[in-house]
């Protein structure tokens, strides 16, 4: 697929909101960009409900409160 690029400019804020986006560190802003249009496109759009457990999920697995499937797994006796 051929991409033509294009420069645009965005605010700081808006830079580190984009960041804060991303799925993985080396996602591209085109990336998250689409993802945005197409999540704002969606007929099914996702609650904002569901957006703010996305949210706080995200800001516990930065934070290191998750368990792995490992431990999960040995939690629920299923080993």
């Amino acid at each position: 697929m051929y991409m033509q690029g294009s420069l645009i400019r965005v605010s700081a804020t808006t830079k580190q909101s984009l960041d804060g986006l991303k799925n993985h560190p080396r996602e591209s802003f085109s990336d998250v960009i689409d993802r945005l249009v197409a999540n704002y496109l969606d007929e099914e759009p996702l609650s904002m409900e569901t957006l703010k457990a996305i949210r706080q999920a995200r800001i516990d697995i930065k934070a290191g409160k998750f368990f792995t499937m490992e431990e999960a797994e040995s939690e629920l006796g299923l080993e």
